[in-house]
């Protein structure tokens, strides 16, 4: 297998293979093809997909506590090991940015990255500050931080 064909495999197959670097490894090889630049954008993606998936069953399976359907033992049991799997998907996913960040640099493409870098830091300002004009005294501490990062 190369990186263009690795790019052309079906979906399902494709997000296996991711699932299955994130739960056992994969060989030096293939694992390398999953950061090359015609399949990192797709990995990246797959990567979303995952931590979208496991966000849910987080919030069904608290749901499902409410209802009866899973106890508060049974739940706390299963829920280390999805935290640690979210884990690997959130170290995965900054990899895999970085991989596309270091591609765009080295394709001259600072600019762009600065310019969404000053979008970021004005829509973080706009935040505070509506935030701030509404109810000050809620913000919550994620908040301050996120603000204490830009000033």
């Amino acid at each position: 297998m190369n990186p263009e064909t690795l790019a052309k495999e079906p979906e399902t197959e494709f997000s296996n293979l991711v699932k299955e670097d994130l739960r056992q490894g994969l060989d030096s090889e293939t694992s390398q093809m999953l950061r090359d630049p015609k399949v990192v954008l797709r990995w990246r993606n797959s990567l979303r997909g995952i931590r979208q998936s496991v966000e849910n069953q987080l919030v069904t399976r608290r749901a499902d506590i409410e209802t009866g359907h899973l106890t508060v033992e049974d739940f706390n049991e299963w829920r280390p090991a999805a935290l640690r799997f979210r884990g690997g998907v959130f170290d995965r996913l900054t990899e895999a940015e970085s991989v596309i960040i270091m591609e765009n640099l080295d394709m001259g493409n600072q600019s762009s990255y600065h310019d969404d870098w000053l979008n970021l830091v004005r829509a973080i300002e706009e935040h505070r500050d509506h935030l701030c004009d509404k109810q000050c005294s809620e913000n919550c501490m994620a908040d301050e931080v996120l603000w204490s990062n830009i000033a």
